[in-house]
């Protein structure tokens, strides 16, 4: 639940008893008191900020909750506090139906009665096109105005949107302003942004080594390709490279699975020879159907230099990059039946797979059709 600190309104209800109406009350109870009927005392005012604990509040029932909402959503009329609660239980679906409409609606409102944290809301939901048509330089109109007001959350939202826009100047300059602290995502998005402009590249990886020190994962990813390939002035350094492909690596991302797998194989010292690691690492990055890694490992199963030939698993994986349009994959899968390399020789399928190789583009495909 999105946290907010209210204001201390207080919501005023029913009407005061002024003092010779208490004594003529007074009087007819003593009187009548076994046929007494008074109304209650009016409650306590209730804040906006008191319903809103009342209903995240794991000790309140149900019908309490539905209660202390109906309320909100009363004062949703012109609070703006209470129209970006209402927007917040919209948006996560838990407390009320899930409506990303109704809740662009309210943050939109909200934020045009100078809400920052509605404007920050509304701008996401811009930005990811949620309850409506992106628009993203409207999302961009409204960051700004947080950023200004020193809101960090918008001045990082406002940078990564200069940033998957390409606009890595814009996105130098928010992230330089003194207005954003520079934890990992932070660092990685400035880091990213220099190497692109190819500038203050040593503060690029410094950024990025303190990043990847905290667990950063695309700080890893960024480190291990660099160090793999010697780029952005930076020394070629294997060992380096598969120490960061190697901690990226722990979270199971296919593609990261497929570099540092592809990076042992080609550089067996790395892993003293020991192929079972890199093995288990592309089949995991094959299995989430990585499509890279289906190839390489049928290639793998199919050559058997550095692990034990396979045929049926090379058929397999042949055919399940086959299925993605690798062109290469049908070729060599033409080939296995011309030859019957772990199946029966059939001309009919080596034949079916190379018309379907130069049909995807494979030039060898076509200039071995082209010579029938």
């Amino acid at each position: 639940m999105k946290r907010l600190l209210l204001p201390a309104l207080i919501l005023f209800s029913g009407c005061s008893i002024d003092n010779s109406e208490k004594e003529k009350t007074s009087t007819v109870i003593k009187k009548h008191a076994d046929e007494k009927k008074v109304k209650q005392a009016t409650p306590a005012a209730i804040t906006l900020e008191e319903r809103i604990e009342k209903v995240e509040s794991p000790d309140t029932y149900q019908y309490e909750k539905t209660h202390h909402i109906s309320a909100i959503k009363k004062l949703a009329i012109d609070d703006p506090n209470a129209m970006f609660y209402i927007a917040a239980l919209y948006e996560e679906g838990e407390l009320l139906p899930l409506s990303p409409e109704e809740a662009r609606a309210l943050y939109k409102k909200a934020a045009d009665n100078g809400h920052t944290l509605a404007r920050y809301y509304l701008a996401l939901m811009l930005i990811d096109g949620r309850g409506g048509k992106a628009n993203h330089s409207e999302a961009e109109r409204l960051l700004f105005i947080n950023h200004e007001k020193s809101h960090g959350p918008s001045s990082y939202s406002l940078a990564y949107l200069y940033f998957i826009h390409d606009d890595f100047e814009n996105t130098v300059k928010i992230m330089e302003s003194n207005k954003i602290e520079m934890h990992e995502s932070n660092a990685y998005l400035l880091a990213i942004s220099y190497l692109q402009l190819n500038k203050n590249l040593d503060k690029a990886m410094t950024l990025l080594h303190d990043a990847a020190s905290k667990d950063h994962n695309y700080s890893h990813q960024t480190l291990g390709k660099i160090y793999r390939h010697g780029i952005h002035n930076t020394k070629r350094d294997l060992e380096k490279s598969y120490f960061h492909y190697t901690e990226a690596a722990k979270d199971n991302d296919p593609k990261v699975l497929y570099e540092v797998a592809t990076l042992s194989f080609k550089y067996p010292f790395l892993i003293n020879s020991n192929y079972d690691i890199p093995l288990k690492q592309l089949t995991l990055a094959a299995e989430e159907n990585y499509e890279p890694a289906t190839f390489q490992l049928a290639k793998l199963y199919d050559q058997g230099y550095q692990i034990q030939q396979d045929y049926k698993q090379a058929l397999y994986w042949y055919k399940k990059s086959a299925e993605s349009g690798n062109n290469k994959a049908m070729y060599n899968l033409a080939s296995m039946y011309a030859n019957g390399d772990g199946v029966e020789e059939s001309y009919e399928q080596a034949e079916f797979w190379l018309e379907e190789s130069a049909n995807h583009g494979n030039k060898r495909a076509i200039e071995l059709l082209a010579q029938e």
